[in-house]
């Protein structure tokens, strides 16, 4: 089977044009579970029974560390479902920006979260009332199938807000509508612009090198709106499976990377397929690329670092969800999740399974324990008996700079 791990060893080149933030992910992704990576060892406190393994990287955009983690931040995140309908609403950032919104990543990744629930408060303030306190929660996604730059946020809408007082739960006037999206496009178009204007005046832009530069705010504002048949595409749906299906479908997108193994169909001759589902006929087409660019569109989709791709809001923010939850589960008179009871037990059941895989092999105790963490350094300078493997792996790749008598860094 190819993995994603196999095809960043085989094409990875520190000569190419990737920021050092990127460079380290695509490194970290190479080494993890190599001995390269360090050495674990875990211990049983009943028999004492000891397992050796290499260390993971746990780097977010590594698709072999991600499903457990993922399974994990689920579980979590079910606790504080409200039992109520949700909304999912799309923003879309156009073609003819997306080059300014990727020389200007932070920043522009930034204004789009900000002025996206901008956009939803000042929206349903017209259709639900101006008091009217509900929350969002938002994720970032900047990849299509064939992990083209495409950045857009999904937002989790619940359906209804509590009122000012905080004593009556206000339920939209339809069930399966929450608002015009002609009016979510032109507000979301004309907030971001405005933002991308301003910041422009203040010098505080990056101009794309593939853009010639405006030379007046007159003619920044000309491109940052765009021709009248630009499209700011704005989308409104109820999500598939409730809250609990939009939940498990944003899960994907924190602790994974642009693609899975399970779509990478070959590795030969310096190009890589992969399987794309066409949108409109449900089938999956095979796309090759050269190596080359397949490692370039991954790269692209490796965040600044520290940078927060899921965000949460008003009713739903760290801040305040816990009470005000509480509030509105004691309004409804409901305390029991209104989720998916297959999804929960399919959660449940991950959980349970990664919890087996650290049982004892010995005596069968529930988990054990982590002994020791030694780095590959640590090991080759002598601390401890290293495994054969490991010897093996790092004596040969690192014998030049142990002679040099320097760190392999």
């Amino acid at each position: 089977m190819i993995t994603l791990q196999d095809i960043v060893q085989e094409h990875m080149d520190d000569t190419s044009p990737y920021t050092q933030h990127q460079k380290n992910a695509l490194r970290q992704i190479a080494r993890c579970g190599t001995p390269e990576n360090g050495e674990i060892v875990m211990a049983c406190g009943s028999c004492n029974q000891t397992k050796r393994f290499s260390a993971s990287c746990g780097n977010r955009y590594c698709n072999r560390c991600g499903s457990h983690r993922n399974a994990e931040w689920l579980d979590k995140r079910m606790q504080d479902m409200l039992p109520i309908p949700h909304f999912m609403v799309t923003f879309t950032i156009p073609e003819h920006l997306r080059d300014l919104f990727y020389a200007n990543q932070e920043l522009c990744y930034g204004l789009l979260f900000a002025k996206s629930v901008e956009t939803l408060r000042a929206a349903l303030a017209v259709e639900w009332g101006q008091h009217v306190k509900t929350g969002f929660a938002s994720f970032l996604h900047t990849w299509t199938q064939d992990l083209r730059y495409h950045p857009h946020v999904h937002v989790l809408v619940p359906a209804g807000g509590l009122s000012e007082d905080e004593v009556e739960w206000i339920r939209p006037r339809k069930k399966d509508w929450l608002c015009s999206y002609q009016i979510l496009s032109s507000l979301f178009k004309a907030k971001l612009c405005d933002a991308l204007l301003s910041h422009f005046k203040r010098g505080m832009l990056k101009w794309p090198k593939t853009r010639p530069l405006p030379e007046t705010s007159a003619a920044c504002k000309s491109f940052l709106l765009g021709k009248k048949e630009i499209h700011w595409r704005t989308h409104t749906s109820i999500p598939k499976g409730g809250v609990t299906g939009a939940f498990d479908y944003m899960a994907r997108y924190v602790f994974r990377s642009a693609i899975g193994n399970n779509r990478l169909l070959a590795n030969k001759d310096g190009q890589i397929s992969i399987a794309v589902k066409n949108r409109e006929t449900g089938e999956s087409q095979k796309v090759t690329l050269k190596a080359t660019e397949f490692m370039h569109r991954l790269a692209m989709h490796i965040l600044p670092k520290g940078f927060t791709r899921i965000r949460w809001y008003g009713i739903l923010s760290c801040a305040r969800r816990k009470i005000d939850t509480a509030i509105v589960r004691g309004i409804l008179n409901n305390h029991q999740l209104a989720i998916s009871q297959n999804g929960f037990l399919e959660v449940r059941e991950k959980i349970r399974q990664r919890l087996a895989s650290q049982a004892c092999p010995g005596c069968g105790a529930a988990r054990m324990f982590l002994r020791s963490f030694r780095t590959a350094w640590d090991i080759l300078k002598g601390g401890g008996a290293p495994s054969e493997t490991v010897a093996a792996c790092l004596g040969q790749r690192w014998h030049g700079k142990m002679m040099m008598g320097c760190s392999p860094g």
